[in-house]
């Protein structure tokens, strides 16, 4: 028994170096292992949107780390009659499920909303975030989620007919007429019919210019308008919250909703962008959740008619007006796929380029920057290329640096595109360097030369040349969503708007002879533009436009690439 109890101190003492070495291990069960989620791994799974949080029935028990060894000795692990089993490792815990958007609510303009317990939430603040996901129609509707009593009494984030073109953020004390206003015109951020991240900031500490902030997709927008008296402190507002509509002047909403936070205190902008995500959204309640007082992740399905609050109030909403369910529960924001993203580049959104300057940003993981050179007219010059980078092809292209390398594996290059001439070859998207002491390696998308075919072009090792062309051609003056396959144990396919294209017969696309060989380049990354045989200066630019680029270090399947067409195809008018 004694060399039993040695064993249990001895094995005591090495979690208590464990503990020492990992910098306190009992915190990290408390915070369930990881940031990213709000239970304990293996004993509360982190639920998908559209479910609701359920024990795990089948969990493995709970260790605790800060009581040593000797609990989990006596649970079970180690003989203490004197059997002398082996000691038995505490099992890994699984990894958390990860954020998913699931179903939102479409409220159809008419008398749709939901409708809350007369529970206090704004007044008084002197502080407060409100978070959503929201995709408001270009035409008609108004949007209202916020708390109002009369024309005096309230605070919101809504539109109707006298800030058609965007949103108004007021917050009112009470009785007294007068608030902060601020209104932002949507049109310039390219956000209707799209699903898009805001965040309303209350500081009533700031200058007035602060007091109200409005964050759009991660990013603070600034100001346009503000009344010249506000309150630093919210009034007494009696009419409940609602979403939707408000409990007086209704204005019902015509608007899907998703993901509502609301916290009483400040989100940080790192926080803010954290939501965010780069557009792939984040847990609400992995950020200050002692202060998240209400979350509402819009879960339901069917005929559910309730909608659960997952904050600290526990206040639920009820959903009135609504009709022929399931209808008014749909599909929530969506992303693009992000298995193997190694490059995301997207003129509409705000963190990968802001409208201004020379600089692109890189919104995956890699957070790549890119120089738009000779500056090319952005989404703000012309209305065709609004959200997107236009090329004039004289000597406008945008470099990345040495980037990017195939190496042994497949990739997909995904790009909203608009070719605007047939003239020459038009180098899209490349890797490409013909300087004499240049590998030789590349691979690259391309516009066959005199026409609007797309080619592409793969060298491995300094071989051969591979270079097929599709039968079909693109849509001049038209953005379209254009796909290269490089299927390093197959072949080279083309896709457009989520469709293979055929191939001329009399240009190979197998590259399966080059698996396993690694293509590594000297060139830089570019766009409309290929590196010259000084390996310095660009050549090949040609005229066009780039929306958007999805570079993945993988194969992406059809589906894969349909799925992004679709979830980004009403930027570029489809």
């Amino acid at each position: 028994m004694n060399s039993i109890q040695d064993n249990i101190k001895k094995l005591s003492k090495e979690s208590e170096a464990r503990t020492s070495e990992n910098g306190n291990l009992q915190k990290l069960v408390a915070e369930g292992f990881s940031r990213k989620t709000s239970v304990i791994p293996g004993i509360m799974n982190l639920p998908s949107k559209g479910s609701p949080k359920v024990v795990n029935t089948n969990a493995v028990k709970p260790v605790d780390y800060s009581k040593g060894m000797i609990d989990w000795a006596k649970s079970g692990n180690i003989d203490l009659v004197g059997k002398g089993a082996p000691y038995v490792a505490p099992p890994t815990p699984p990894e958390p499920e990860g954020f998913s958007f699931g179903n939102a609510l479409k409220f159809d303009g008419v008398n749709d909303y939901v409708s809350f317990p007369d529970e206090p939430l704004f007044e008084g603040r002197t502080t407060l975030t409100m978070s959503l996901w929201a995709k408001i129609p270009l035409v008609g509707g108004n949007f209202q989620v916020g708390s109002r009593t009369s024309p005096d009494d309230i605070f919101a984030l809504f539109r109707n007919s006298s800030n058609s073109n965007g949103l108004l953020l007021i917050n009112r004390a009470s009785g007294s007429g007068v608030g902060s206003y601020q209104s932002y015109d949507l049109t310039k951020f390219n956000l209707y019919d799209e699903w898009a991240h805001l965040v309303v900031v209350f500081e009533g500490v700031n200058p007035l210019q602060t007091r109200l902030k409005l964050y759009i997709n991660g990013v603070y927008t600034g100001y346009n308008y503000i009344a010249p008296t506000a309150s630093p402190v919210m009034g007494d507002i009696d009419g409940n919250f609602a979403i939707g509509a408000f409990t007086t002047a209704p204005n019902y909403t015509n608007a899907e909703i998703d993901e509502v936070g609301i916290w009483h205190g400040i989100l940080t902008d790192e926080e803010i962008s954290g939501l965010y995500n780069n557009g792939f959204g984040d847990f609400a309640t992995n950020y200050q959740p002692d202060i998240l007082k209400r979350y509402y992740r819009f879960n339901g399905s069917g005929s559910d008619a309730t909608l659960i609050d997952e904050g600290l109030d526990g206040v639920d909403g009820t959903l009135d007006g609504f009709t022929s369910p399931p209808e008014y529960w749909v599909e929530g924001g969506l992303v693009i796929p992000t298995d193997g993203l190694q490059l995301y580049i997207d003129g509409s959104e705000i963190g990968s380029y802001p409208g201004f300057g020379t600089t692109i940003t890189d919104i995956s993981a890699n957070g790549y920057t890119g120089q738009l050179i000779n500056a090319p007219l952005s989404w703000s010059d012309t209305s065709e290329d609004r959200g997107a980078f236009y090329f004039d092809g004289v000597n406008d292209y945008a470099s990345f640096g040495d980037i990017l390398n195939m190496g042994t594996d497949s990739i997909t290059i995904n790009a909203w595109y608009r070719p605007t001439t047939s003239s020459g070859t038009g180098w899209i998207i490349n890797k490409v360097d013909v300087s004499p002491g240049a590998t030789g390696n590349r691979y690259g998308l391309l516009r066959l030369s005199g026409s609007f075919k797309l080619r592409a072009q793969f060298i491995a090792n300094g071989g051969t040349l591979i270079s097929p062309n599709t039968t079909t051609q693109m849509t001049v003056n038209q953005y379209q969503l254009i796909s290269v396959v490089f299927d390093r144990a197959g072949s080279i396919k083309f896709y457009i708007n989520g469709v293979e294209q055929p191939l001329d017969p009399a240009k190979s696309a197998d590259i399966s002879a080059f698996q396993g060989e690694s293509v590594e380049s000297y060139a830089t990354y570019k766009f409309h533009a290929y590196t010259n045989s000084d390996g310095v200066t660009p050549a090949g630019i040609t005229a066009g436009g780039i929306g958007a680029v999805y570079h993945y270090n993988r194969v992406l399947t059809q589906e894969e690439i349909q799925s992004i067409y679709d979830i980004t195809k009403s930027i570029y008018g489809y």
